[in-house]
């Protein structure tokens, strides 16, 4: 598909194969995506409920290639979705992606969970990112970051605090979970299935109380 086809189809809501969206991406990105990165159908309905919920700045945890991003910048009319990348390479490759199509309001930076400030944001977006840690067995974009168990505790750790420390109201989206259960004062809005679980979740002041009620 031309890119100029995939832009207007990607604007306007038009079915669009991951095969045509991948076309976009460097040969050997394209071969990790039914593993690492959204499909273009969980992306847009993803991006639909965080905008519905009002969201203004959405925060990928993970972003890869930026396909979350650019979908979702292109699909709803004001959210800006912005990417975390811990690969320095994938980030270059989702911010030249966001170019090529366009997605003005998808920006993404290379960087960790820890360098980021949850302020600026209000709402989040989870592919269970921290996974790759614990399957060592997996194929791997590259080999420039560490991977490891303790890692993996370690980002989830910051991960949880993310959540916790979020404002009430918060509407956040797993894609396939993040690694550990939802903290006890998010309720589930939405859940749906896209090649695996897509949840929608809130941050519910009500819950938090009646927790500590009891």
């Amino acid at each position: 598909m031309r890119l100029d086809r995939l832009r207007r189809a990607l604007r306007e809501g038009d079915s669009v194969r991951d095969e045509d969206f991948d076309d976009v991406l460097p040969l050997e990105y394209r071969r990790l995506s039914t593993r690492f990165w959204t499909p273009v159908r969980a992306a847009r309905r993803a991006s639909q409920w965080l905008e519905r919920e009002g969201a203004l700045r959405v925060l990928d945890v993970g972003a890869g290639v930026g396909k979350f991003c650019v979908v979702g910048a292109l699909g709803t009319r004001r959210t800006r979705f912005i990417g975390v990348e811990h690969r320095k390479a994938l980030a270059q490759v989702a911010s030249d992606v966001a170019s090529m199509l366009g997605a003005r309001r998808a920006t993404i930076f290379h960087g960790h969970l820890e360098d980021v400030d949850i302020r600026s944001y209000d709402a989040f977006y989870f592919f269970n990112p921290f996974a790759e840690n614990v399957i060592p067995s997996a194929p791997q974009p590259d080999d420039s970051v560490e991977l490891s168990s303790e890692r993996f505790q370690r980002d989830i750790g910051l991960a949880e605090r993310l959540l916790i420390q979020a404002p009430a109201g918060t509407p956040v989206v797993t894609y396939c979970g993040y690694g550990k259960n939802m903290p006890h004062d998010y309720r589930l809005v939405c859940d749906e299935y896209h090649a695996g679980p897509l949840r929608l979740w809130v941050k519910d002041p009500f819950l938090e109380a009646d927790v500590v009620r009891r």
